[in-house]
């Protein structure tokens, strides 16, 4: 991706008759700093999408089907480019990100336990999706902040 955005800035000068500097390119990942933030964040983000997604399945299926299986390999991959972006891996940031997507399924999950009355079935799978999401969310690492505690109080 660095060559890319380098050879784009070799390209673009003569065309625009711009100097610019190559020094705010990062060396570490080719972006510069406002780039790397949009991409990390849009990272965290599909993140907790997965965790979400992933929390879901493992109430219908087993850790070896395929759709599980490829949710972990999507997680395991960007887990990896965001450890590439900041050694951490922007642990906290991915934590509260889960966290809210979490809640905010648990949230529409209990409206569904509550407005399906009619189909046992579908109540009672809704439910094991409900308990699975919050296991889930039990289970995540506790954050010093004040707006983690009051999520993890719900």
């Amino acid at each position: 991706m660095r060559s890319r955005f380098a050879g784009f800035c070799i390209l673009a000068l003569p065309l625009w008759g711009t100097t610019a500097s190559v020094g705010a390119v990062r060396p570490d990942t080719g972006y510069p700093p406002a780039a790397k933030r949009l991409v990390a964040h849009a990272l965290i983000q599909k993140v907790a999408q997965l965790e979400v997604q992933y929390t879901v399945g493992a109430s219908e299926y087993t850790a070896t089907a395929p759709i599980q299986q490829n949710t972990e390999s999507s997680l395991r991959a960007l887990r990896l480019r965001l450890t590439q972006l900041r050694p951490d891996g922007y642990r906290r940031e991915v934590t509260k990100a889960v966290r809210r997507a979490l809640v905010t399924r648990i949230a529409a999950q209990e409206v569904e336990v509550a407005l399906d009355n009619g189909n046992k079935f579908q109540q009672s799978k809704a439910e094991t999706r409900l308990l699975s999401l919050r296991r889930h969310l039990a289970i995540l690492p506790q954050t010093p902040y004040a707006e983690d505690q009051r999520l993890a109080r719900l």
